[in-house]
């Protein structure tokens, strides 16, 4: 018999066990604790939830994943730019269907074009939401937060700019003497930052910082994130972060901005983004962004510091040079972040490494690509470990795998690694799988053309091959069989105008595509996917 409306249910009363299993799967930790597992969040990205809970957030995300994996061309809406943008370059998104959608859900990309100037573009309209100023010089280098909106572009003058995407100006520039090759940006747990190598002296910085008011598009109904440790009426010279604000402005009609509609105290965990860069000559930077305010300068090396690679959680940053004799080296973030720290780094023992990879949900393994000779190349997986002592933290690392291809395999140029320790690279026409101990598991001829481009995150793989076709795979979940799922195919339709070879890239979110196509020395054509329903 239930219980009466005064009896306390109880493990006897036989309602008990449902009303139990109720508040079991309604708990908010039940459903982080799959979020985190599912897409290898961390603290840092826990902290960017807006109102809804992880239950909405998880089976939000996981039936738009599902969409995507089960979809056909013609599931898709496409759009496809048909005016004169120039050569189009690097591509990322600036914003995306991320976690919650208290902050922008439309997916917004940025591409660099050949006309000097940085597009962001609406990928469900098909159109221009954004265009900087033509630029003083060639843009090289693209990066972007999708977490704050912020997009940091290097030009062939070595200057850095970090851009909001809705004002014309730059919210902040900085030069660097240097030329520099590689560029990443991420949150960390003491704020976003950026990392770049420069030079140890000689160089000065320009910086402005503008609130969001006039000159924003009244169609706009982006946010815009200020971080400031005030509530500003303008904009100071400098960004300080000591304790950050969340400040929210939405658009009005008239296309200014109305005062901050949300004001929302930050957590501790979280104090700035950071930018990190290399240099020609060895030396790695770590700024803050927006404002660019360098927080260390490090000597990784004393040659180009090719790549730079921060792990999923930011616990590590991986460093190398691509032409040079020298083991690649290992930092602790941490480190990194603070002025005073001596960086503590670990030389991982094997040269000529031409590519990199960490481990998604391994937060201290990566996978390495290498060339033994001319003709010989292989993979090589590590994991990495820290002990205390008394002063200092001390890095090792245990080979765990390592593996040199079949000869009649070309040599490949793009490689990814998923949570079960498979390799995917492209070679020529194919893609290969391979355990990081060597074994084939697959070999997929989805392509008629040589591979120009591959894209790999936890979910997805996009190939791009140099007919302007694209191919949509998807990771199959805890490693099953076929391992790599193939979703579809989409060809790129030539006229007798554009026949030929072409360079193509793209990248992807959990409901849009998007894809650039470009023949050598003509304008570049945009084309962007989205599911229809999304």
């Amino acid at each position: 018999m239930p219980p009466t409306s005064g009896e306390r249910e109880t493990p006897q009363t036989p309602s008990w066990p449902a009303a139990h299993w109720r508040m079991v799967a309604n708990s908010d930790h039940l459903w982080k604790a799959l979020c985190v597992r599912r897409w290898h969040l961390c603290e840092c990205d826990c902290e960017w939830l807006g109102s809804q809970s992880w239950k909405q957030i998880f089976l939000q995300r996981n039936r738009r994943e599902r969409r995507m994996a089960h979809a056909r061309p013609e599931d898709f809406i496409c759009k496809q730019v048909t005016e004169n943008v120039g050569i189009l370059g690097p591509i990322a998104y600036l914003t995306g269907n991320d976690l919650t959608t208290d902050r922008p859900s439309r997916p917004i990309v940025c591409t660099v074009s050949s006309f000097d100037k940085l597009y962001a573009w609406d990928v469900q309209k098909g159109s221009i939401f954004w265009s900087s100023p033509v630029q003083d010089s060639s843009i090289t280098n693209l990066v972007t937060l999708p977490e704050l909106c912020m997009a940091v572009t290097m030009d062939r003058e070595r200057t850095i700019k970090v851009w909001d995407c809705l004002h014309e100006d730059a919210l902040s520039e900085f030069f660097m003497p240097y030329d520099c090759f590689s560029l990443t940006a991420f949150l960390s747990a003491r704020g976003p930052v950026l990392m770049v190598s420069g030079p140890a002296s000689g160089w000065g910085s320009r910086m402005r910082c503008l609130l969001p008011s006039q000159g924003a598009r009244s169609s706009c109904r982006h946010i815009a994130v200020c971080l400031s440790a005030v509530i500003p009426s303008t904009f100071s010279e400098s960004v300080t972060t000591y304790g950050w604000l969340l400040v929210v402005w939405t658009s009005v009609p008239s296309g200014t901005f109305s005062q901050p509609s949300s004001l929302k105290k930050l957590p501790d965990v979280f104090h700035s983004p950071v930018l990190q860069v290399g240099d020609s000559t060895g030396d790695m930077y770590t700024f803050k962004i927006p404002s660019l305010t360098e927080i260390s300068r490090t000597k990784a090396f004393q040659f180009s510091v090719d790549i730079l690679r921060c792990s999923p959680c930011r616990k590590w940053v991986f460093v190398c040079g691509t032409q040079q004799c020298s083991f690649p080296k290992v930092f602790l973030t941490e480190c990194l972040l603070k002025p005073l720290d001596t960086p503590q780094s670990f030389s991982l023992p094997f040269l000529s490494c031409l590519g990199a990879s960490w481990t998604p949900r391994r937060e201290s393994r990566i996978t390495l690509m290498f060339r033994r000779d001319p003709k010989k190349m292989g993979f090589i997986t590590f994991d990495l470990t820290t002990r205390r002592t008394e002063d200092r933290t001390v890095i090792g690392a245990q080979q765990i795998a390592n593996f040199l291809l079949p000869d009649h395999i070309e040599s490949p140029s793009w490689m990814g690694v998923n949570e079960a320790d498979m390799i995917v690279f492209s070679s020529g026409p194919y893609l290969f799988l391979f355990t990081i101990g060597g074994l084939l598991l697959r070999q997929l001829e989805d392509h008629q053309t040589a591979i120009r481009s591959l894209w790999v995150d936890p979910v997805h793989v996009l190939s791009t091959a140099t007919d302007g076709s694209l191919h949509v795979y998807v990771w199959e979940e805890g490693g099953r069989y076929p391992y790599l799922k193939s979703c579809c195919h989409m060809k790129h339709e030539e006229t007798g105008q554009t026949l030929g070879c072409y360079v193509s890239n793209a990248v992807c979110d959990n409901a849009s595509i998007v894809r650039v196509v470009s023949r050598i020395r003509n304008s570049s054509i945009l084309v962007m996917y989205t599911l229809k329903g999304s």
